[in-house]
């Protein structure tokens, strides 16, 4: 049986730290993919919030001129 050199050995070596190297840049990649995916989300989603705090807030200046209409006009 024949055993492989050192140098094969070590050649052999820096090819798969290489080739891990590759495979975590590529899966550092997709973690920032999936990160910027989420900050959109997560913008989305406070626009909604601040969106639905505008509806909010003129519902209650609807019920409050329906409230003075109810006062002022009988049968409103």
């Amino acid at each position: 049986m024949v055993r492989p050199s050192l140098e094969v050995l070590y050649q052999q070596h820096i090819e798969i730290i290489n080739l891990l190297n590759q495979h975590y840049k590529e899966i550092i990649n997709r973690f920032n993919e999936l990160a910027k995916k989420l900050e959109e989300i997560h913008e989305g989603i406070k626009t909604l919030s601040d969106n639905q705090v505008v509806l909010d807030e003129k519902l209650e200046g609807i019920k409050d001129v329906v409230k003075e209409l109810r006062a002022v006009l009988p049968g409103v």
